[in-house]
């Protein structure tokens, strides 16, 4: 086989198992999270199987492309190492280029499905360009096969129609974004929920907002006068609208990482309290730990939201070095409060986020922030001194609220 069909076979062959391979995976696992028996074992075994159901059929495919050009190229001499350093340059080039072009060009304008059928028919097309000319039957039909396989996933709603979502919750708006799909979405009961990538939530109007509330007040009702107050992570908005009812409170500060779940918020503002577009708040779009390290503005306050741990970058959240960052930007006398989902957590970990915590903070106190048989929550409340709470003081300010 000539250097020449194997470009044209492997491309064809990539493209189409870019498009068959995100079928195949909507298919396998119901876009749930992915699952495979009761042990660590067998799910790293279900992992590589599915990976290579799904990752190797177009990573092969595309792979054999590059050699195929680089044995093209001439034979001997120094041509021949010129000719492979130009064609590794531009595939190097070309592959910065797509990863760049995929996050902040097809994702927000395209959305998911739709990006993949693109970036699949770039792969494909060199194939039937090349047919065209000497086989044009064989163009046509190599043509036909991919849009066939492409059908199912450019047509609404895509691969979502083999979701194991919940049917009865009625979507509000989507986002597309390079993080995730961001949706509003509605339950039966009128609460509005803020959901990522179809199954993780970041709250709920109903249920959810009384213990989002109640991550505000409690570490604002320990503080004698919380001025000035960050919140790191938005998600609902429902935790840092807590912070706006207390009189104390003049300014308050929102980091939130994704940028579409600001505009997620705002269609939550009768639950929230309009807490984006609020004068006493600002809310900046960027990571929390590099705001906590380029601001050099100081807080009575500071409230780490629930971040699930079992995400992997969420860990550099629960480090001695952040909190030590957090502990950097705090006033005299303010305190860090630390939000952890006892239900995610076993005794090992706690242990671990505990002693971080402690490593970084003189005084630590533990609160309970709701006793919730199925999502208990507790606080972990740190600054540079002992902190006392005086119970009729929080009494007053609590009939107040």
């Amino acid at each position: 086989m000539t250097p020449r069909s194997v470009v044209v076979l492997s491309a064809w062959a990539g493209g189409v198992a870019t498009v068959a391979s995100v079928v195949a995976f909507a298919r396998v696992t119901g876009l749930e999270y992915f699952r495979a028996g009761d042990s660590f074992a067998s799910y790293m075994t279900g992992a590589f199987g599915l990976v290579a159901l799904v990752v190797l059929p177009p990573v092969a495919a595309l792979g054999a492309i590059l050699p195929a050009v680089w044995h093209r190229g001439p034979r001997g001499g120094s041509g021949a190492g010129a000719a492979v350093g130009r064609a590794t340059v531009a595939n190097t080039l070309a592959a910065a280029a797509g990863a760049v072009c995929a996050n902040f060009v097809l994702l927000p304008r395209l959305g998911l499905w739709a990006s993949f059928v693109f970036v699949a028919g770039l792969f494909a097309l060199p194939a039937v360009v090349a047919l065209t000319g000497s086989r044009p039957l064989a163009a046509v039909l190599v043509g036909l096969v991919f849009v066939f396989l492409a059908v199912p996933l450019a047509s609404p709603p895509g691969p979502e129609r083999w979701a194991t979502a919940p049917d009865d919750e009625a979507l509000v708006r989507r986002w597309a974004s390079a993080y995730s799909w961001v949706d509003v979405v509605r339950s039966p009961v009128g609460a509005m929920k803020v959901r990522q990538n179809m199954h993780y939530r970041f709250g709920s109007t109903g249920f959810d907002a009384p213990r989002a509330y109640r991550q505000a007040h409690l570490p604002l009702l320990l503080h004698p006068r919380p001025a000035d107050v960050l919140f790191l992570g938005l998600g609902t908005g429902l935790t840092a609208a807590g912070a706006l009812p207390h009189p104390e409170v003049e300014r308050a500060v929102v980091v939130e990482l994704v940028p579409e779940v600001v505009d997620a918020a705002r269609l939550l503002a009768d639950a929230n309290r309009g807490v984006v577009d609020h004068p006493k708040v600002e809310v900046r779009v960027g990571d929390a730990r590099h705001f906590l390290h380029a601001t050099d503005r100081r807080f009575d306050v500071i409230v780490s939201d629930l971040f699930v741990p079992w995400e992997s970058e969420t860990g550099y959240l629960y480090t001695v070095e952040n909190y030590r960052a957090a502990r950097r930007r705090l006033k005299l006398g303010g305190i860090f409060c630390q939000w952890l989902p006892v239900y995610q957590l076993g005794p090992r970990e706690f242990e671990m986020i505990a002693d971080s915590f402690a490593a970084a903070f003189p005084d630590v106190s533990l609160w309970w922030g709701h006793l919730d048989p199925h999502r208990p929550i507790v606080a972990l409340v740190g600054g540079d001194a002992s902190m006392t709470a005086d119970a009729s003081s929080v009494e007053d300010r609590l009939g107040r609220l």
